[in-house]
Formats: structure tokens, sequence, C-alpha cells
């Protein structure tokens, strides 16, 4: 908030793999090691960013409400997870397709292709949290976290839970990035949605 209130922003070029041939290569890109430091080995191979992002914010959301995932625990079967995405699992998708056009003779790993799937991401937090109300994803592009919002809400108007963890998170990949720019849908300078138009 601070950072916005000082007109400062996030926006630089793409570090987690090339972008050079891409007409614009600017986002707004989380460093990873902050996501990341405190999952094994085989969670961060096994994870993509998209779920790094959503342990964190789902780690720290709990701290600021006081709820020890040990007190959830008791209640599990009336705790919910919805997660809005929109390409979570992408960068494991394209794990896979190089896989298969570099025609490795190695086959695809369960865990490499579980974490493909879209759903990966509330499986997950459900898991590391030992709760088992609701779960479901929702991925209707930009609208994909405020549908979340809406269903969670449904969930605790009609008594289906009550509690309900909602997470928004994407990631940036080569093939969405590609897929923008294709579309033309990207600037080469940072975008500024409240400022007067030119």
């Amino acid at each position: 908030a601070c950072a916005l209130l000082a007109g400062q922003d996030a926006f630089g070029h793409v570090k987690s793999f090339d972008g050079s041939m891409l007409v614009s290569d600017l986002v707004s890109e989380f460093n990873s090691f902050h996501f990341k430091s405190d999952l094994s080995d085989e969670e961060q191979e096994y994870f993509d960013r998209s779920t790094w992002f959503a342990i964190a914010a789902v780690e720290e959301a709990l701290m600021q409400a006081s709820l020890l995932p040990s007190r959830l625990r008791y209640a599990a079967e009336r705790i919910g997870v919805i997660v809005g995405t929109s390409h979570a699992g992408i960068q494991h998708i394209e794990k896979c397709f190089l896989h298969l056009r570099d025609k490795t003779r190695t086959p695809i790993s369960k865990a490499l292709l579980m974490a493909a799937a879209c759903d990966h991401t509330a499986s997950v937090i459900s898991q590391r949290l030992g709760i088992c109300g609701p779960k479901s994803t929702v991925s209707s592009a930009c609208a994909s976290s405020n549908m979340a919002v809406g269903i969670a809400m449904d969930w605790l108007t009609y008594d289906e839970a009550d509690c309900v963890i909602v997470i928004g998170t994407d990631t940036i990949s080569p093939a969405i990035l590609a897929g923008f720019n294709a579309l033309r849908a990207v600037s080469t300078k940072p975008s500024a949605p409240f400022s007067n138009p030119a």
C-alpha cells in the first residue's frame, strides 16, 4: 500500500525465463526465494510458483487472523478451500510438453502430472492444513478470483461450510506471456490503471 501511494511499481523484465524475443516481457514478478524458502526440495520441484504464492499467502492470512493450523483441524470437515486461477500448473504442463517434444526416454513422473492439474493448488493447501471440507477451483480468466469469493459466500450462506479459505493465484510462464504478446495485450510501459487517459 505504501508503494502504491508513493507511485512505485514492481514492474520489470521477466527473470524466470528469456523473454527477449517478445514484443514486451514487462511483468510484475515476485522473487521466488521468499515463497519457497520454507519448502522442502521435493515441494519446490513439484509445486509451481502459483502454489508457492498460495502457501505463503495462506500462512500469512492465518497468522493475521490468529488461526493456528492445529485449531483448523478440530473443524476440518467444516472448512472449505477455493482457489481462483487462470493457469495454475502451466509451468508443469510446459515441462511435460518439453519432455515429450525432446522424446526423453524416462517416463513423466506421477508427481509432475499431478502438479500440472489446475486444481493442484487447492489440493496442496487442503492437505497442508489437514482440512477436508468443500474444495474447488475456479478458472475463468480474469474473473477467477472474484468468482471464487462469490462461491465461498454461497458455501457460507447455504451452510456448506463454517469457514472458507479463498485464494487467488497465478504465475507467469513462457506460454502465457507469449499468448498475451500474440494478442497484443501487452505494453512496453508499466500499466497505470488510474492514470488520466492520454
